[in-house]
């Protein structure tokens, strides 16, 4: 504008082997070979030998990008990000194909395990559940078909529980104080009528 002057120069220090150790760390692969370069596409430093200089200048002879840009370039070994800033510095990522394919694989891995590893105690669950819910059941079929019907009493069966289970163990033995109720009182009715039948022989004999 009317009002921009020129003061001077200022220059800024920048650590680039610092930078690359910093960049390096948010990586995708350990192997991920990371080079910075200048405003005229000349190598000024990297993080590996791995890669030339001369092949860092012939992927960025491939097409030019803008400032403040950034692509993607897949070769048959690497797949290359690029960004440009502002200032004109480059910085360019090489990824082996390779490597990303044994980090995507240990990953699978890991998941498959992880799902293994759930599906084993999903089955070890159900099958505690399985025995602490249908072994008492188990035992209540077995107690009803081995009821004594002479002595009810000894029929009941024990729980100190307070879970569903222990509730059909209550409601069972509810059922089998009132089956034992009604066998009472029939027998009470039968021994009335016997009486009375008695009773009835008895004035026929021996009538007034």
């Amino acid at each position: 504008g009317s009002h921009d002057r020129y003061l001077g120069t200022g220059v800024v220090g920048i650590n680039c082997k610092q930078l690359i150790i910093d960049m390096n760390r948010s990586s995708v692969t350990d192997n991920t070979v990371i080079a910075i370069l200048d405003n005229m596409d000349a190598v000024v430093s990297k993080n590996s030998y791995e890669i030339s200089d001369e092949f860092i200048a012939n992927t960025m002879n491939k097409n030019d990008i803008g400032l403040n840009m950034s692509d993607q370039i897949e070769t048959d070994d690497y797949i290359i990000t690029r960004a440009r800033s502002n200032a004109g510095i480059t910085f360019v990522s090489f990824t082996t194909k390779n490597s990303i394919y044994l980090q995507t694989k240990g990953v699978r891995t890991v998941v498959i395990f992880a799902i293994v590893a759930a599906l084993i105690m999903a089955f070890l669950l159900i099958a505690i559940l399985s025995y602490y819910l249908t072994n008492p059941i188990k035992k209540l079929s077995r107690h009803m078909r081995n009821i004594d019907y002479t002595n009810l009493s000894i029929s009941r069966v024990e729980t100190e529980t307070r879970d569903e289970v222990g509730e059909l163990y209550r409601a069972f033995n509810i059922m089998i104080g009132k089956i034992e109720e009604s066998i009472r009182r029939e027998n009470e009715q039968n021994e009335k009528s016997r009486k009375t039948e008695i009773q009835m022989l008895q004035a026929q004999i021996n009538p007034h």
